[in-house]
């Protein structure tokens, strides 16, 4: 699910819609294959807004309904869903201000659910696969942020990238340099080369504070009778434009921080369980969820 931010499904295992062809007269025919261009079309344009120009038009639930509505008309009838819909990508395609850069395994998207139900229906697809229903589980917050896959080499940063479409995303590394809390160069003993995952974000105490700086500056402006600024209208919004600059320096002066919560892969030993790769990926210096539980 392209833009889901509730409960993270980490996997590249994906369940095919088994739903038969349902006979359909011509005009619910013409009507259904209509409705689901339309959608395809409106989730397109929103994604474009959201990924690549971080100037959403719509909330997240608005989104959700379009989406879910999407999903369910092509589940139902498969004759009506096509190889380049929303459903069956991530994000959007990179901007052409940055380098693009294919990530080495592909950055896939996240699963969300809204009810216990859900989870239940997650639990009972994850012990299918797994096939074992006693496993352990991990909770992390969900950090709502700019996905972001940074690669060290011997220790050091060398490329940080966003997630794009999920297999070319935009090298920001210059900007994400600038983040105060990410190390430059891992502690200990990490392998060769290892690929991290991580949101960067905005605090909620640092994105209010931005926009109180910006709201005593345009007293100022208007005092002057000149235009004033544009306050940030969310965190998620400002973090990921402050990582979208030209400029690092403007990157630098916004306050942003990093959370990482995944290993993308490792040419050298790594952890079996996700728990023990927070761990040891925290050995290395690297922040963490804070708030991770067993």
């Amino acid at each position: 699910m392209a833009r889901a931010r509730k409960i993270k499904q980490r996997t590249s295992a994906t369940v095919e819609a088994t739903a038969p062809t349902v006979d359909l007269s011509d005009a619910e025919t013409l009507k259904l294959r209509n409705r689901a261009e339309e959608l395809r079309d409106l989730i397109r344009y929103h994604n474009r807004l959201y990924y690549a120009k971080d100037e959403p038009e719509i909330s997240d639930p608005d989104w959700d309904a379009l989406f879910q509505e999407l999903r369910s008309i092509e589940e139902r009838y498969p004759q009506f869903q096509t190889a380049d819909s929303p459903t069956r990508q991530v994000g959007a395609p990179p901007e052409t201000t940055f380098d693009v850069v294919q990530h080495r395994e592909p950055m896939l998207s996240l699963g969300n659910v809204f009810d216990g139900d859900g989870v239940r229906e997650w639990h009972r697809r994850a012990s299918e696969q797994a096939n074992v229903d006693d496993f352990a589980m991990v909770t992390e917050p969900k950090i709502d942020g700019l996905a972001m896959a940074l690669v060290y080499e011997n220790g050091k940063l060398i490329r940080a990238a966003t997630r794009g479409d999920g297999r070319h995303g935009e090298d920001v590394t210059p900007n994400i340099l600038s983040i105060q809390t990410l190390p430059h160069q891992l502690t200990g003993k990490p392998p060769p080369l290892l690929e991290v995952r991580g949101e960067v974000y905005m605090p909620a105490s640092g994105f209010e504070a931005m926009n109180r700086a910006i709201e005593e500056e345009n007293l100022q402006l208007q005092a002057e009778e000149r235009p004033t600024k544009r306050l940030f209208s969310n965190p998620r919004n400002a973090a990921a434009g402050a990582v979208r600059q030209k400029d690092p320096a403007v990157t630098r002066s916004r306050p942003l921080a990093i959370g990482i919560y995944q290993l993308g892969w490792s040419d050298g030993p790594s952890p079996a369980t996700h728990w023990e790769t927070l761990n040891w990926l925290s050995d290395f210096g690297l922040p963490t969820a804070p708030l991770a539980t067993l």
